[in-house]
């Protein structure tokens, strides 16, 4: 990496916070930065402010430890020109993200990173070194050749994209978690909150995941993007559950106010496929859409709209078309 670029204002902030709590320091920065108000000449006074801050900055150590941190990844060091540091509005806010740009096909790819940080997160390293760590392997990961990130696409109605985006980022931050403890960078009580937001994104049906899902996925060592893809789509290659008579069916349904796999509405009005006649309406529904499944659960309205149709040509092929039946308009979908 060329160079690390701090937004000055930010330096300045964190400067006037690393000085306060030391009342010399605090002192001797008043004696250099004060006469420099007499300045009349406003971009020579604002130049002269942030030079005077940006060697503050660099005597006080401040920039080190975000430069160790970029270091711990040789790939960020080797393939990304320079690194942004710029101010976040507040602690919640503080990133990292990776910005690619290619004015042409035959063009160089320039690569910037660009980090958010607030002003005590640099006085204070300690509180964010784990936030920053996570986030520099992810960068780390887009970069790595061998794992093959790519921006894609969801498909589905915006409930059901939104749901494989989650299901795919709790995958890959317990993969990333899973590496920074094998380096003891990172202690494992973040680890159970992810098992918690693994089980939300993959509860299928009413139907929580198996015990040993998370345990098996947390053991990867080696994961690609597609692999998380696949899984993020497809949760059923991570959630399978077998018993002594090979897989078990779960004839399921969703939380009240859940998406219809179907229809991607919100609906309190699950049909329950266990009961009477629940047969009948799974074979109706998957002649309908063969990419449904009973694990998915469906609202009453799409069961009932199925058996109207059971019999007619349209076939639900797992493309996301829509096809008016009833008064309901099917959609299917990969989930």
């Amino acid at each position: 990496m060329n160079r690390i670029e701090y937004d000055p204002v930010l330096v300045e902030q964190a400067v006037r916070l690393a000085v306060r709590s030391d009342r010399s320091a605090e002192q001797s920065l008043h004696k250099v930065v004060d006469p420099l108000y007499a300045i009349d000449d406003r971009e020579e006074r604002d130049r002269a402010f942030t030079r005077t801050f940006a060697e503050w900055f660099t005597q006080l150590g401040l920039g080190r430890p975000l430069a160790e941190l970029i270091a711990e990844r040789p790939l960020i060091d080797r393939r990304v020109a320079m690194c942004l540091v710029r101010m976040a509005p507040r602690r919640k806010a503080e990133s990292a993200e990776l910005f690619v740009r290619q004015d042409s096909p035959s063009a160089q790819i320039a690569r910037t990173l660009v980090i958010q940080l607030c002003a005590e997160s640099l006085v204070e390293p300690e509180s964010v070194r784990p936030f920053l760590r996570r986030e520099l392997l992810h960068v780390g990961d887009m970069l790595d050749d061998d794992f093959g990130y790519v921006r894609e696409e969801f498909d589905g109605l915006p409930a059901q994209q939104n749901l494989v985006r989650d299901r795919y980022g709790v995958l890959w931050d317990v993969y990333v978690e899973r590496r920074l403890m094998d380096e003891d960078l990172v202690g494992g009580e973040r680890m159970e909150r992810l098992r918690v937001g693994f089980e939300k994104a993959f509860t299928l049906g009413g139907q929580p995941p198996a015990g040993d899902a998370f345990d098996r996925v947390m053991q990867c060592r080696s994961l690609t993007h597609r692999q998380l893809y696949s899984w993020a789509n497809e949760p059923r290659r991570v959630l399978e559950v077998y018993g002594g008579d090979g897989p078990q069916l779960v004839v399921g349904r969703s939380g009240p106010g859940q998406s219809c796999p179907i229809c991607g509405f919100p609906t309190f009005d699950w049909l329950d496929l266990s009961a009477e006649g629940g047969t009948e309406a799974i074979r109706a529904i998957q002649r309908i859409c063969q990419t449904w499944t009973p694990a998915d659960g469906v609202c009453r309205r799409c069961a009932e709209a199925c058996a109207c149709c059971s019999h007619g040509p349209a076939v639900c092929d797992g493309r996301n078309d829509e096809r008016s039946v009833g008064d309901s308009a099917l959609r299917s979908t990969s989930l």
